[in-house]
């Protein structure tokens, strides 16, 4: 049902076809499409315009000779509605594309529309009068390791059986190529500036090559150990043993760790899910998320909620579980949950969720909660929000719960995100690289029970914190940092790890070969990579 398509200056389309003769009316809706990043090089441009079942691939429109281009104008006859789809390329000559793009409109009244068709480069093939830049790419894989690499613009595209694969791009064009390593594996550049990022950008000024060499994850390297299934942003993960692991995320992802590989498990739900946590001892796990959504797994394989009516519209940002002793009483164990509404929320041993009743946490956004020893066989709690908040109760040896007490943190007005506590001491990590600790325990050099600032060696935001023990701590934050805390005052940030934003950490006690950490995908001009999971193998 086009009734014309025209380009600057130039009679591009004209369609009048079979009954479109017949029903063509005047005052139809009139589409103009502006084309952004056409290429300097481009002296050919080719529109394709599909409405409804019929499509006119358009002759090839010159390029006004140091011109600018003016916009695509399509004219369609009235009463037309539907979605209207523009594909149009740039050319060298008339085998040599340069670049390619689309855009849809949806007509819904004769009225004039506007809209945007942005050209993204092509692989140069069959460009033979073109000045280009070559990129070789040499892929080498040791072992039993293995991945893939891609290029943005494309042009590489690595996979199985691929040694080496030749692209050619417009001289200053900047490739950014991304290495997969499958799970298990490391990658490494030859190029200094990529070593030891996924993801490697250079200019293509000249002739270049590269090798992507893919290696067995060792000591020391961090490895992607992501879902081939699952493409969702995590966001937290906990286990209860090496083999019973979870990462919850987007979507209501929930994934199952074993130690070698990691696989979708079904939640039933789509809300993402915040974290996720529990007690080892009792093998209680709990996932929490938007709008209240609590889940419990169930025998060890199937999720079921276990959401209450106080949670109903809350956000769930906090979910830990402890067991103790009380003095002359049986074991018990109580998981504890915070809401980013500023509610703390108690479950002893088998018996109903309650709403803690102190008057500081209202009005409070609170992002982590943590439970641990307090000396002898006492327990302490304590959650962490925006504004440094603190809030902290102890549980003494014959399980009487404290009045809870209100610190105020050592750092001006910092947000901190996540909290863990040992068995001697607990930390606190939050924005602007902070880092705060405070003992549990007041004997041996643990200090006082004050919060004292540790220093650190980043500035970027730290999002969670676990501990293999009170001398192994783990920290990650935005932007691939990992950091190791011995519990005293050295903090070391470690290399060999993706720049991705990571979300969280959970680490096996005393065990530093089971360390994971959780985050983003690693999203790079458009190309998405799997969601983050790395293991480190030694400390």
């Amino acid at each position: 049902m086009l009734k014309s398509v025209r380009h600057p200056a130039v009679l591009f389309l004209a369609v009048l076809i079979g009954s479109w003769a017949h029903c063509t009316k005047p005052g139809g809706p009139f589409v103009t499409i502006t084309i952004n990043g056409i290429p300097p090089e481009t002296t050919l441009l080719s529109s394709m315009v599909t409405f409804g079942d019929s499509s006119q691939p358009g002759t090839a429109a010159p390029m006004p000779t140091g011109t600018s281009m003016a916009p695509l104008t399509i004219e369609l006859p009235a009463g037309s509605r539907g979605t209207l789809v523009v594909s149009t390329q740039a050319m060298f000559d008339s085998s040599c594309t340069l670049a390619t793009g689309s855009t849809t409109v949806e007509l819904s009244d004769d009225a004039p529309y506007q809209a945007s068709l942005t050209l993204v480069d092509a692989p140069l093939l069959n460009c033979t009068g073109l000045a280009t830049a070559k990129l070789t790419l040499y892929k080498i894989e040791t072992g039993n390791a293995s991945g893939t690499v891609v290029s943005e613009p494309a042009g590489i595209d690595c996979g199985a059986g691929c040694t080496q694969q030749l692209a050619s791009y417009r001289p200053g064009t900047v490739v950014t190529l991304t290495a997969r390593p499958a799970p298990g594996s490391f990658v490494t550049w030859s190029e200094p500036s990529c070593v030891p990022y996924h993801v490697c950008k250079v200019t293509m000024s000249q002739a270049l090559s590269l090798t992507a060499a893919f290696a067995p994850c060792s000591k020391g390297l961090w490895c992607n150990e992501g879902s081939p299934t699952v493409t969702s942003d995590l966001s937290a993960v906990w286990g209860v043993s090496v083999s019973a692991m979870y990462a919850v995320g987007d979507g209501g992802t929930i994934l199952l760790g074993n130690g070698m590989q990691w696989s979708p498990m079904q939640s039933g739900v789509t809300a993402p899910l915040r974290t996720v946590g529990g007690d080892k001892a009792s093998q209680a796990v709990y996932a929490g998320g938007d709008n209240g959504m609590l889940l419990q797994l169930s025998g060890m394989q199937s999720w079921a909620s276990a959401a209450f009516p106080m949670l109903s519209g809350k956000q769930i940002t906090g979910i830990v579980g402890e067991s103790y002793t009380p003095f002359l009483q049986p074991p018990n164990v109580q998981i504890s949950l915070c809401t980013a509404q500023g509610d703390l929320f108690l479950k002893p041993g088998g018996g109903s969720w309650v709403a803690s009743t102190d008057s500081a946490l209202s009005g409070q956004v609170l992002h982590g909660v943590g439970a641990g020893n307090a000396g002898g066989n006492g327990r302490e709690t304590t959650v962490v929000g925006d504004a440094g908040f603190i809030l902290r109760w102890t549980t003494n040896f014959l399980g009487t719960r404290s009045t809870a007490v209100n610190t105020i943190s050592p750092v001006a007005t910092p947000v901190l995100n996540g909290i863990w506590t040992g068995t001697n001491l607990s930390v606190a990590v939050g924005n602007n690289g902070t880092i705060i600790t405070r003992a549990t325990k007041d004997y041996g050099n643990t200090g006082s029970k004050t919060w004292k600032v540790i220093p650190s060696p980043v500035t970027t935001r730290l999002t969670a914190v676990w501990g293999g023990d009170d001398a192994n701590i783990w920290i990650v934050g935005d932007g691939g940092v990992i950091l190791k805390y011995d519990g005293n005052v050295s903090v070391t940030k470690l290399t060999n790890v993706p720049v991705v934003d990571l979300t969280g950490v959970w680490a096996a006690d005393n065990n530093q070969a089971t360390v994971r950490a959780v985050g983003k995908r690693c999203s790079t001009t458009g190309m998405a990579m799997k969601p983050v999971l790395v293991g480190v193998t030694g400390a």
